[in-house]
């Protein structure tokens, strides 16, 4: 029997359709059903018992489902009439069918047994436990843990302006290089020589899918078995797993008021937050910036410099990058997911001219071409209009309201068991409990209890644990950090500390 458009099924975004968009390979249906609308409801009945669809969502209708697939409208009229019967749809005159299936009847598949590669063996496991544990209430208030930004703050009438325009010019034949849209890498470049006073040009830079592409990339390039890299203890867990994934050891640096303390590791990377240091938020000194070159020279080795969120500085004159200071060491990476949205999967890496092809090739192994064009191409005209900076200033000025209110708030409830970590920029603040561990274990299972999530600095720790707390400013207003930590203030006063 000829198959051309019938092979598979697929719906993709019709108006009457959810965003849901499952596929049905019909060819094995065809074998064991030669009549189409057999083949059909078999196909679309599995589909639905085994959960691909959720409940409430709707199907094609049936006009479109027949355009798609080249059948006849009755044939599919009929398909749908057969899943009305059995109850897994609901058909109403003149709407597209609406789906209703009950999760028992889901179609369980048995897991075909595989042995995984000693690469897939290091891939990270997701912390469950505590995950479930700050969900288990229905009732929650706020969240403090940091990565999340203010929907009321992003620039939405000027984003949707500049994606409109980029639609309108995208040309779907076109592919891009790997390394970005020419024009938001020129965008960038401009952007650092204003901001940052690096000296840069738009061939170095090479616009990744938020900043932890870049990590994984430079890591796969720089790092082998047998290797080692540096990493901040506290810092950045995504860090680590990308250094053991790629079979190399990890050197745990402690962490101090003036950041990283640079030894005479024996490695051949070393990851740093200069600006910034996550999530303790002390800035890298003068002196350790010098000592962390010289590091790097003596040993060959390369630095990568995690610039995540020194955009929003309060007071006082930025350091310069540590690019600034040894161009041909440091691959200076950002990103906009902390500027903008956290959904917008959009960063940079600026990268000393002897990585720049070894990094583009690594990163065409993983996409020929670069993805979500649009959305580049949308925010190299933020940035040559001056939206995006006007965007910046908007947000510093309410992230500075926001941070001096908790800062205040912090001291006036928990002077006594906080000592808080002072920083000039950055959307969170990061402080270290005086008290015992098991107080600490107990008013952070309290405020769980009820609803209130603390960013708890635990899995930032990769060797002994310092009970910490992390408070992100960034996506809460002044009413709900007001109200949340009088909240926490009253929970701590009833455990009897």
């Amino acid at each position: 029997m000829k198959r051309s458009k019938i092979d598979n099924i697929y719906w993709t975004s019709f108006q009457e359709v959810s965003s849901y968009r499952p596929m049905i390979p019909l060819g094995p249906y065809l074998a064991r059903h030669p009549r189409k609308q057999d083949a059909l409801y078999h196909g679309l009945r599995d589909v639905i018992l085994g959960g691909s669809v959720e409940p409430d969502s709707r199907l094609p209708s049936t006009r479109t489902m027949a355009r798609q697939l080249g059948l006849s409208r009755g044939t599919v009229v009929l398909a749908y009439e057969m899943l009305e019967s059995d109850g897994l749809i609901r058909l109403d005159a003149g709407r597209a069918p609406v789906v209703l299936h009950r999760a028992q009847e889901r179609i369980t598949v048995k897991a075909a047994p595989y042995k995984a590669s000693l690469w897939a063996s290091r891939l990270p496991v997701e912390e469950k436990s505590r995950k479930e544990n700050e969900t288990r209430t229905s009732k929650r208030i706020v969240d403090f843990n940091p990565g999340y930004t203010d929907p009321e703050l992003f620039p939405a009438r000027e984003w949707n302006q500049a994606l409109h325009r980029a639609i309108r010019t995208f040309d779907p034949q076109v592919a891009e290089a790997a390394g970005g849209l020419v024009t938001l890498r020129r965008g960038v470049a401009s952007y650092l020589s204003k901001r940052r006073g690096m000296v840069v040009h738009a061939d170095q830079i090479v616009i990744v899918n938020g900043s932890i592409q870049a990590i994984v990339i430079l890591s796969h390039i720089l790092l082998g078995e047998n290797s080692k890299a540096v990493l901040e203890n506290p810092g950045y867990r995504g860090i680590r797993d990308a250094v053991r994934l790629c079979g190399a050891s990890p050197i745990f640096a402690a962490v101090d008021k003036e950041g990283i303390r640079v030894r005479d590791w024996d490695a051949q990377l070393c990851f740093v937050t200069p600006a910034r240091q996550f999530p303790t938020g002390a800035a890298l000194s003068y002196d350790r910036r010098l000592e962390l070159v010289e590091w790097a020279e003596r040993k060959n080795a390369f630095i990568l410099e995690d610039d995540y969120d020194s955009e929003f500085r309060r007071r006082g004159r930025p350091l310069e990058p540590l690019q600034c200071l040894a161009p041909a060491r440091v691959v200076h990476v950002g990103t906009f997911s902390r500027t903008l949205a956290a959904g917008l999967r959009l960063g940079y890496a600026v990268l000393p001219e002897n990585l720049l092809d070894p990094f583009l090739r690594a990163k065409r192994t993983f996409e020929t071409h670069p993805a979500g064009t649009i959305e580049q191409s949308a925010l190299s005209e933020l940035m040559r209009s001056g939206a995006y900076e006007r965007h910046l200033r908007r947000a510093a000025r309410v992230y500075s309201r926001r941070h001096d209110l908790l800062n205040r708030l912090l001291r006036d409830h928990f002077g006594d068991v906080l000592e808080i970590a002072e920083s000039e920029t950055g959307l969170h603040v990061f402080a270290k409990w005086k008290k015992g561990i098991a107080l600490f274990n107990r008013f952070e299972q309290s405020c769980l209890d009820h609803g209130i999530v603390p960013g708890s600095a635990r899995r930032n720790y990769f060797t002994r644990y310092s009970p910490s707390l992390i408070f992100s400013v960034a996506h809460l207003s002044e009413s709900q950090l007001t109200r949340a930590l009088g909240q926490m203030a009253k929970i701590l006063s009833a455990i009897n500390y």
